[in-house]
């Protein structure tokens, strides 16, 4: 998704990306720090357990006001937020509506 994002011409980037416990690999190709200029303007939504907290608070001081960043305590990797934190799925649908819907 980020590789994408950072290689797309404008016009055919996401409208919104959701990111469920990225690690360091969601960097292998392409990193935030070299792209924050793209991906800044792009809204985001990341979501982690406490568990797999570093690589997502190694990128909060580039984070932009189109970025959302929550640790999800005793929380699950992936989807499996979903089942220890059912409020993620509404959070999340409501950021898809907020930024897809409506274009952010």
């Amino acid at each position: 998704t980020l590789d994408y994002a950072v290689q797309a011409s404008e016009s055919a980037r996401p409208a919104a990306i959701v990111f469920l416990s990225p690690g360091s690999y969601t960097e292998n190709q392409n990193t935030v720090a070299d792209h924050v200029g793209v991906l800044g303007t792009i809204p985001m939504f990341i979501g982690y357990p406490d568990s797999e907290a570093q690589w997502p608070e190694s990128i909060r001081g580039l984070a932009t006001d189109k970025w959302t960043l929550v640790n999800y305590e005793g929380g699950q990797h992936g989807t499996g937020l979903f089942s220890t934190h059912p409020e993620s799925i509404s959070t999340i649908s409501e950021f898809l509506r907020t930024n897809v819907a409506t274009g952010g």
